[in-house]
């Protein structure tokens, strides 16, 4: 009797050592369909991704005009959401320098090349009107509207609003009153609000360089509340 529990302890012996990874590994897979383990890689995974979503939407994108966009508009409008720790990106129609009023600034990216998921908020500030028919400016613009996400213009910039239908008939909005851009917000049926800056649900307007401190703020504020 001793000799036959001497064999099967030294049998049992064997089939564990030659127990192949493979085999391990499925044991503890089958380990791992306890409900409460599963709960806490689930919930880990779902905190990895909030995270990847928290860190892309952070980037809030800068428009100006290669040809003359308005620095006093431009600067306070950048400095607030560095200030407020936001990337940002600045973008126009093609990649190379903007001559602003009173400096210039290096384009980041094109128009062509932005990826809205990775968009936070855009800005669009104003000083020439040589953005306003920019089909693909128009694009992004309707499709950060459509994900709700906060989209502003100041100045010459609410005009590219208007004629990429992002605010259209009995909407109210700020510009710079000129006479090349109040005919063209009066036939899309843009009410002026006749104030520094206008905030209508996840669009604000500003009206020009006199308004640019607030219109920054205003952002800044909005982007918190995310």
């Amino acid at each position: 009797m001793r000799k036959f529990l001497n064999f099967c302890i030294i049998v049992a012996f064997f089939i564990t050592a030659c127990t192949s990874p493979k085999q391990m590994e499925t044991s503890s897979l089958e380990q791992s369909e306890n409900p409460d383990i599963n709960e806490a890689v689930k919930t880990q995974e779902a905190k990895s991704t909030e995270e990847k979503v928290t860190m892309r939407s952070n980037k809030v994108a800068i428009v100006v005009s290669r040809d003359r966009y308005q620095s006093l508009e431009f600067n306070p409008v950048v400095d607030a959401l560095i200030a407020s720790d936001h990337e940002i990106i600045i973008t126009s129609d093609i990649l190379g320098e903007a001559k602003g009023t009173q400096e210039s600034t290096t384009i980041d990216i094109a128009f062509a090349n932005i990826n809205t998921d990775e968009l936070k908020a855009i800005v669009l500030i104003g000083g020439s009107n040589s953005l306003w028919d920019n089909e693909e400016l128009h694009l992004i613009l309707n499709q950060m509207n459509k994900e709700g996400k906060l989209v502003s213009a100041i100045c010459y910039g609410s005009v590219t609003l208007a004629k990429a239908h992002v605010i259209g008939e009995g909407d109210i909005a700020c510009w710079y009153n000129s006479s090349e851009s109040d005919p063209v917000m009066e036939s899309k049926g843009i009410v002026d609000s006749e104030k520094d800056v206008t905030i209508v649900g996840n669009i604000i307007t500003g009206d020009g360089p006199n308004a640019t401190e607030e219109f920054a703020q205003a952002i800044v504020d909005n982007l918190k509340t995310e």
